[in-house]
This record gives structure tokens, C-alpha cells and sequence, in this order.
């Protein structure tokens, strides 16, 4: 069973980072994806980076991985499309300054 997580947020023509992270709350290793969405239509953002590996990744217990999109100058709004193989894991999308000041924090939900 497929466990699909979600949040959006504005980007506000900034060049903050945005930054959609999960982790793995579960005792065994479980299978996530992390992406960032263009609301309008859905369709992955180009130039992210990519801190989970190749879908479908493989997260150990305990550990996290995210996808970031970085220096995003645009007045899109955005979301974090999380999918597991288990419920067990807390996702949020983050929003950080230059100096990595987190400046909005939106927890996943189902």
C-alpha cells in the first residue's frame, strides 16, 4: 500500500530554498519518494536536488532524506509530494533563508 503525503506553500518570487524532507520512524527500512510539484498542474520542478536516491528510494530506520529546490525565483506555488511503502515516517516541506534560517515549517499530511 501506497501512502501519499502533501503540503504546499508560495514561493513569493524569493530565492529561499525549499526543501521537502522524510524520515524514517519505522524499525525496518521502507521505500520513499520525494518530490517537488508545480501546483498549477502537478509537474515536477525542474532543477532540484536530490538527496534521496533513484525512486523508489530505500531509507534505513531513523534516517531521512529530501529533495531540494534551491535559489527557485519564481511566484509558482509549490508542494512536496511524498510517497511510502509504510505510515510510518514524519515528512514536512521546508522554506529556509540564504543563512539557512528555516522560515516556514509545514508538516505532511495524508
Amino acid at each position: 500500500m501506497r501512502h501519499p503525503y502533501a503540503q504546499r506553500a508560495h514561493c513569493w518570487g524569493s530565492t529561499e530554498e525549499t526543501i521537502c524532507i522524510i524520515t524514517n520512524v519505522n524499525s525496518k527500512p521502507i521505500e520513499v519518494t520525494a518530490e517537488v510539484l508545480d501546483s498549477s498542474d502537478s509537474s515536477l520542478v525542474p532543477v532540484q536536488l536530490k538527496g534521496c536516491p533513484g525512486p523508489p528510494a530505500t531509507l534505513a530506520p531513523g534516517h531521512s532524506c529530501s529533495t531540494d529546490l534551491s535559489n527557485f525565483n519564481t511566484d509558482a506555488i509549490v508542494y512536496c509530494h511524498f510517497t511510502t511503502s509504510s505510515s510510518k515516517v514524519r515528512a514536512s516541506l521546508l522554506q529556509v533563508t540564504s543563512n539557512f534560517e528555516t522560515r516556514v515549517s509545514l508538516p505532511a499530511t495524508k
